[in-house]
């Protein structure tokens, strides 16, 4: 099954117990937060797909196509993607911290997320936040009754230099706590990527800071589960043959830790 709206994709659903959620897919803005062709007051080409000057703030690059390339390759693995960009509002992190007014990198302002007022920020919230999060609970309810278990992985990129300073991970992992399921799938990951692979980076959410701010101890929580998120330079994910492989290798490691 096939759900589609303005807000959320959803595809196979149901046809497995393996999910992968991509909570920074899109890159688009509503146009009611686009004045004068200034996304969120933005210049436009922070949302730019092709653009050598696009934004890693405003979307996980590479992510969506590394989902469609799933899709390509195998017709049971359920795939929910987001279609807004994160600036309009952070899928991934609590309410409280889910519309940011700078730059987390540069400190520029995003005017068209200052002085909001409670409503506005409420509003933003149900609109675009709210039906994201339902969707994921639905299709973890769904998918344990049908299959009487649940494997999600929250699937995200990351850029290759943060603060002017490269990275030197290429894949990480994200995980609120050891479980069989997250030993199994480092394990995995260390074998298959012995030079790029490092755990619980670039994001520790052992790290207070990252766990506060991120929701998925609160989706965990409410649907009795452990959360596990993988992280991909997105500079792995720039190129065909790059993302089909990639798209092997997530195949693969379901498969592992199913």
């Amino acid at each position: 099954m096939t759900i589609k709206t303005d807000i959320i994709s959803v595809v196979n659903k149901g046809k497995s117990p393996v999910i992968l959620t991509g909570p920074h897919n899109g890159w688009a803005i509503p146009a009611p937060h686009i004045d004068n062709g200034r996304p969120l007051g933005l210049a436009p080409h922070w949302f730019a797909r092709g653009s050598k000057l696009r934004r890693h703030e405003a979307c996980d690059w590479g992510v969506q196509d590394l989902f469609d390339e799933i899709q390509r390759q195998n017709s049971d693995i359920c795939l929910l993607s987001a279609k807004y960009s994160r600036l309009l509002v952070d899928l991934n992190r609590i309410p409280a911290f889910s519309i940011c007014e700078g730059s987390s990198e540069t400190g520029e302002p995003i005017p068209g997320n200052r002085n909001l007022s409670d409503k506005e920020r409420l509003e933003r919230i149900e609109t675009y936040y709210t039906p994201y999060h339902s969707a994921i609970d639905d299709l973890i309810t769904d998918t344990r009754r049908t299959h009487g278990k649940v494997i999600w992985l929250d699937i995200h990129s990351f850029s290759p230099t943060w603060l002017g300073k490269p990275r030197a991970v290429g894949i990480g992992t994200l995980k609120l706590a050891r479980s069989s399921l997250t030993e199994t799938a480092e394990a995995w990951l260390a074998e298959q990527f012995p030079h790029l692979f490092m755990a619980d980076q670039p994001y520790d959410l052992s790290d207070e800071r990252h766990r506060e701010m991120s929701c998925g101890h609160l989706i965990a929580a409410r649907n009795n589960l452990d959360y596990f998120g993988l992280e991909i330079r997105n500079d792995l994910l720039s190129g065909t043959r790059q993302i089909s492989d990639m798209a092997n290798h997530i195949i693969r490691l379901t498969q592992a830790i199913s």
